[in-house]
């Protein structure tokens, strides 16, 4: 771990700058788009269910694994967006899970479920789709990111802050319940509406 001076640590510590993205988006933006991309590639694959079984265990696994990997990203957001002992740790956590489910992911229609007339054809459409490639594009980043970053250090690595957080524990309390609370709400908004979409079409 880098040493930081006394200046370093007052000027970087802090929840702002590109880690403010970083919880940002592991607490609203990537649910938010998670869902979207669900009950998109519902609408796409629903007409194939019928007709090829696979194609729909495929499609409940990845919900499965996409609910829990929203379900580790929010606690790691939280975590980092209100300092909380070992949010660093955790959030690295986190981001192994997204890649080894993402991994996972990939590797479904490998598996055997999809009859071998149509395995090519979505094999070189799942090449060929950008957006598949970026979890290891986001992992590498964003992993690189909390061991590098002087603000990370900063915030959560530093003696300083281990005493500060002990002497505000009651405040930090204060503060995280509200945060708790909203994002439970909103994740339950969020599961109600993309469950209702789906159930709709």
């Amino acid at each position: 771990m880098k040493e930081l001076t006394i200046s370093q640590i007052q000027k970087y510590r802090g929840v702002s700058g590109w880690l403010l993205l970083f919880c940002i988006n592991l607490t609203i933006l990537s649910p938010l788009l998670v869902f979207s991309s669900l009950n998109e590639t519902y609408e796409k694959l629903k007409p194939l269910f019928n007709q090829l079984p696979g194609v729909k265990v495929i499609f409940l696994i990845t919900l499965v694994l996409e609910i829990i990997k929203i379900a580790f990203s929010i606690r790691a957001g939280h975590g980092l967006w209100t300092i909380k002992p070992k949010a660093v740790k955790t959030a690295k956590n986190f981001m192994i899970i997204y890649l080894a489910i993402s991994t996972f992911e990939l590797s479904l229609p490998f598996m055997g479920a999809i009859p071998t007339k149509y395995f090519d054809g979505m094999v070189l459409q799942m090449i060929n789709n950008k957006d598949a490639w970026l979890p290891f594009l986001s992992f590498g980043v964003w992993y690189s990111y909390l061991c590098v970053s002087k603000r990370v250090i900063a915030t959560y690595l530093t003696p300083s802050v281990v005493i500060d957080m002990v002497i505000d524990e009651k405040e930090d309390d204060k503060v995280s319940k509200p945060i708790v609370i909203f994002f439970g709400i909103l994740m339950t908004i969020i599961i109600v509406l993309a469950t209702y979409a789906i159930i709709k079409n």
